[in-house]
């Protein structure tokens, strides 16, 4: 099975602009991909409407979640990055990309906001779209599934 990590904002989103999006790709990308999400077993902040990056839960320190995150996409075989809804520049999201892009993961990223649009993003990524549809039908034929 064939694992896509889902890089994007979430730090200051809501639980719900943190999620919609990342459950869409795992359907689109279908069940013979596993969908490495950061937000995993997060469904105690639901309703949070401005997430903070640390909480109580061991899962959700800081350590944890920054090392957990690098991991995925350490095993992942593709990078799907979501920047199109970002209000602000994700630091956490920017230091993934470099991470996944040292490490020769390929980067589909969907951007359509002025927001991250930035040299490296642009040059940093193996595909680019404004079309998060665009962007699970690319990694779908990158990944062969």
């Amino acid at each position: 099975m064939r694992a896509v990590y889902v890089a994007g904002p979430i730090k200051g989103t809501s639980y719900e602009q943190a999620t919609h999006w990342r459950l869409l790709a795992a359907d689109l990308l279908g069940a013979n991909v596993e969908v490495l999400d950061p937000m995993r077993r997060s469904e105690a902040l639901a309703g949070e409407t401005s997430l903070s990056g640390t909480y109580a839960d061991p899962l959700w320190q800081q350590k944890a979640f920054v090392n957990r995150d690098l991991f995925d996409i350490a095993r992942a075989d593709a990078v799907l990055a979501y920047l199109s809804e970002a209000t602000t520049v994700s630091i956490g999201t920017m230091c993934e990309f470099g991470y996944a892009y040292a490490l020769r993961k390929p980067i589909v990223t969907v951007l359509n906001s002025d927001i991250h649009d930035h040299p490296f993003v642009r040059e940093l990524s193996t595909f680019l779209t404004p079309e998060f549809g665009e962007a699970c039908d690319f990694l779908r034929a990158l990944l062969n599934v």
